[in-house]
């Protein structure tokens, strides 16, 4: 259910990169004339689409669509079929991206960067719990799954992990996000000492659902 603190998930398929392009750009210029973030817009040439519907984008697809309506264009709503393999290998590469972001946060680097993996490791757990393993009910939110882990830096990680949708390009896995140097100067001890409490509480969780998706796959039924 919205509220006041949602935001819109949308995904856009294009012909062509300068129409990607000029997306981002409105999307970018919506969430700007807004204190926070409203527009969660996730943009694709129709080549970008064909490849990431069956690699590493899979399983967002496949929820998004599964939940989501087509609201113009052509519906491609049903052109995108779970890679059970692709759950597993995708939660596999989290689990390595936090524990290398446990590693940063200890050496107190890549606040923002740290912020980003962590809340996209949730993210894409809070999709598997929900549709693929329902081990959560299908009212919970993805804002309280996230927040029931991260607690008191709920607020910090989403408007970091914003931070960097805005800013960089996140094509990348989390990992070889490139952002400056500077926009971490203001984090303390503190923040990455909190940050890290949360990022290994986050490495668990990703853990123990990695054991139930092999379960899973070994018994779909």
């Amino acid at each position: 259910m919205a509220d006041e603190g949602s935001d819109i998930d949308l995904i856009v398929v294009t012909s062509h990169e300068k129409e990607s392009r000029e997306v981002h750009r409105i999307s970018s210029d919506l969430n700007k004339a807004y204190s926070r973030p409203i527009l969660d817009c996730k943009v694709y040439t129709e080549k970008e689409f064909q490849s990431e519907r069956s690699g590493k984008e899979n399983l967002f697809l496949w929820t998004a669509f599964r939940n989501g309506s087509a609201i113009s264009g052509r519906d491609i709503t049903k052109a995108v079929k779970l890679l059970p393999e692709s759950v597993s290998n995708k939660v596999w590469r989290h689990i390595q991206a936090v524990e290398d972001t446990c590693d940063k946060l200890e050496a107190r680097v890549e606040f923002t960067g740290c912020c980003y993996c962590i809340y996209d490791a949730l993210a894409t757990l809070y999709f598997i719990s929900k549709h693929i393993l329902h081990t959560i009910d299908s009212f919970t939110k993805k804002q309280d799954f996230i927040m029931s882990t991260l607690g008191e830096r709920y607020a910090k990680a989403r408007e970091r992990y914003y931070w960097v949708t805005r800013h960089v390009k996140t094509n990348a896995f989390p990992k070889q996000l490139r952002i400056p140097k500077s926009v971490d100067q203001s984090y303390r001890r503190s923040d990455y000492a909190g940050m890290h409490k949360k990022g290994l509480n986050t490495l668990e969780l990703l853990h123990d659902t990695f054991l139930r998706i092999k379960k899973f796959l070994e018994n779909p039924s």
